[in-house]
């Protein structure tokens, strides 16, 4: 009945979730954060048809995660990748920092600022204009990690 997970690119089918009545807007500025988190901003609608839909996604993560995580485990991960990682990990903080109305709303109303900020990655990086290199898998990246309209 709601969501219908297929795979880590469409993660969850919310047209069902749309139909049954609740509102849900796509946050403009999103970028993929990470495959283990699913944002909802402006979700409304009655509690428990919302609880129903934020749970199914929680139940179906697993089918699509697990085996993209399988495919993956014994994949190279050295000094390259993990410099990338932390280029994404600061595109994660710059999202939050910018953009995040939880985190927005704590800062302004002077929230205890560490518990505010206890969500960001341990380690980050930031690199002035980077590109990354053609034919790479970061570019491949990158070109997915475009903002788009998810719900067609």
């Amino acid at each position: 009945k709601y969501p219908n997970v297929n795979s880590i690119v469409e993660m969850a089918d919310m047209r069902e979730a749309q139909k049954s009545g609740m509102t849900i807007k796509p946050i403009r500025t999103m970028m993929n954060h990470s495959t283990t988190e699913i944002f909802f901003d402006d979700l409304r609608g009655d509690s428990e048809e919302t609880f129903a839909f934020v749970r199914a996604c929680g139940d179906t993560f697993m089918d699509a995660y697990a085996p993209i995580a399988s495919r993956r485990r014994s994949e190279a991960f050295g000094e390259h990748e993990r410099l990338f990682q932390a280029y994404r990990r600061g595109r994660y903080v710059e999202f939050n920092l910018l953009y995040d109305r939880g985190t927005s709303f704590g800062l302004a109303t002077h929230g205890r600022t560490e518990s505010i900020l206890m969500s960001l990655p341990p380690l980050a990086r930031w690199d002035y204009g980077w590109q990354p290199e053609a034919g790479s898998r970061e570019e491949q990246a990158m070109t997915f990690f475009q903002p788009r309209e998810w719900l067609v």
